[in-house]
């Protein structure tokens, strides 16, 4: 995934689909996707959610506003002007993801892209990727970078997944697939391992997560031994890592240690 520089236009509006969640999902129960597009002063908020209440964006936006005033300041963004279109009391579809994860400290980003975003803090682009080499998501309008691919930014910003996410809306899968990688990676001995899941069973029932990597061993028996190991319960992951973590400061913490970086089933993980 993208490491999204927080303190630009990517940044803003990942926090302000967070925000605007937050509000809606206080209690963590809800299927909820929003996505924020940002052209320039306006924001337009799209969307769904179970939820039948409505928030006040109005007041929210003004709030939003004011927390970040200085990076709106220095982005020349003097007031946030909204468009809500978000539908709620949604019928919700089903998901279905796939994930890159990499040998790193944080799985979920390349450790080309963590280097680069632990030596420049305060870049003012937008964000960080790694496919085969480094992406730098730039404004048009600054130097481009050196011996590096980038892609230009002509105005319009859109929130991306996971961001304004609900736990039970993809979200939680996500950071339940990262938690089992951060086992699973140095097991396999494999730098990159791809992870399908879906929020529904298969034919037989059984949890519709897939892995798939290059290893020495045989890509059936790492699935099985993940699924002897990993219960795939969602809700029971919910709340042992995630029922105090602040989604609204996800952005801002990319870098810390995240409560279910751990590696406690790590003893129960090998391969005959």
């Amino acid at each position: 995934m993208k490491y999204i520089v927080p303190n630009y236009k990517l940044g803003i509006v990942n926090k302000f689909a967070d925000y605007l969640l937050s509000e809606i999902d206080k209690d963590n129960d809800t299927y909820t996707s929003l996505q924020v597009v940002m052209f320039n002063e306006f924001f337009v908020i799209d969307g769904f959610t179970s939820s039948k209440n409505r928030i006040d964006l109005n007041d929210l936006k003004e709030k939003f506003y004011l927390q970040n005033k200085d990076l709106f300041e220095r982005l020349v963004i003097k007031s946030i002007n909204t468009i809500d279109i978000i539908k709620y009391d949604a019928p919700i579809p089903q998901f279905s993801m796939c994930f890159d994860f990499h040998s790193s400290l944080r799985p979920m980003f390349h450790e080309k892209v963590l280097e680069y975003a632990y030596n420049n803090p305060l870049s003012e682009w937008d964000y960080v990727d790694y496919n085969d080499e480094l992406t730098m998501g730039i404004n048009y309008l600054f130097e481009k970078p050196n011996n590096t691919f980038y892609t230009s930014n002509f105005g319009v910003v859109k929130s991306e997944f996971p961001h304004g996410f609900s736990l039970l809306y993809g979200r939680a899968a996500l950071y339940y697939s990262e938690y089992i990688v951060n086992h699973l990676i140095s097991v396999v001995m494999s730098d990159k391992i791809i992870v399908e899941y879906r929020d529904f069973n298969d034919e037989n029932g059984n949890p519709n997560f897939a892995i798939n990597c290059k290893s020495p061993y045989p890509i059936e028996k790492i699935n099985s031994i993940v699924f002897d190991v990993f219960d795939f319960n969602i809700d029971r992951f919910i709340k042992k890592y995630l029922m105090n973590y602040d989604l609204k400061s996800d952005v801002d913490t990319q870098l810390e240690k995240k409560p279910w970086l751990v590696k406690d089933k790590i003893n129960e993980l090998y391969i005959i």
